[in-house]
């Protein structure tokens, strides 16, 4: 009978580890990062809105829930289950991208000057800010994203409570794709810059006719 060495078995484990490993390399999906995408168009909102300059403005803070929190982009199967996506990722915190991609909204509807983003340095004042604390932002793959926002406009160099507003944001989610999703999302993050942008023409009307 011939007699198997331990160095052999060693040997042999250790193939099997190195075919293991490949099959789970070559099986395993690549990871796919995500970012929420702007609107693009010119400033005209508040010109043909009848403003007469443009005005500073911040955005901040903004404050997300916990369960947001996180690189995976996140699911709802149920209405106490969420689900945490395996390869389909942000490619930078949700908290930073949304609030990035909110200034660019704003600063693509209005005549602003740049916009910062809180926490803002080296800003010598500030006309307007946005504050911005989210509820839900969240979806289901093939059916649709729902975003509810508290939000404050605030003046007098972001001391002054203007309006304060509580909203809600529903965007289909037409392919049961993350891709799909994410555009979803960037949909409803349109539709609230666009009314944030519309309550300040407001305040610029009333402004101007003091």
């Amino acid at each position: 009978m011939k007699k198997t060495t331990p160095g052999y078995k060693i040997a042999v484990i250790n193939l099997c580890m190195m075919i293991f490993a490949g099959c789970v390399t070559a099986t395993s999906a690549p990871t796919r990062f995500y970012l929420l995408s702007s609107l693009t168009g010119t400033k005209t909102t508040s010109q043909s809105a009848g403003a007469e300059s443009c005005f500073s403005m911040g955005v901040g803070p903004v404050k997300f829930p916990a369960y947001l929190d996180r690189p995976q982009i996140v699911t709802r199967i149920g209405p106490n289950e969420l689900k945490l996506a395996e390869f389909d990722k942000w490619a930078e915190p949700l908290k930073d991208s949304f609030a990035r991609t909110v200034a660019e909204n704003i600063s693509n509807l209005l005549c602003t000057e740049p916009i910062a983003v809180f926490p803002w340095r080296g800003v010598a004042s500030i006309d307007y800010r946005l504050a911005v604390e989210l509820i839900r932002f969240d979806g289901d793959l093939g059916k649709q994203v729902t975003l509810i926002v508290l939000w404050t406009i605030f003046g007098k160099n972001g001391r002054q409570m203007l309006v304060t507003k509580r909203s809600i944001y529903t965007e289909p989610v037409k392919e049961h794709t993350y891709r799909a999703l994410v555009s979803a999302k960037s949909r409803a993050v349109a539709a609230f810059s666009r009314d944030v942008a519309a309550e300040i023409i407001n305040i610029l009307k009333k402004e101007t006719k003091k």
